[in-house]
């Protein structure tokens, strides 16, 4: 479930605007 979380939260800081410089 960790990858799952980590491929949500990636997708989610790609959708939004801002972008996430920890990616």
């Amino acid at each position: 479930m960790e990858r799952v979380h980590e491929c949500v939260l990636a997708t989610l800081a790609m959708e939004s605007d801002p972008v996430d410089p920890r990616l």
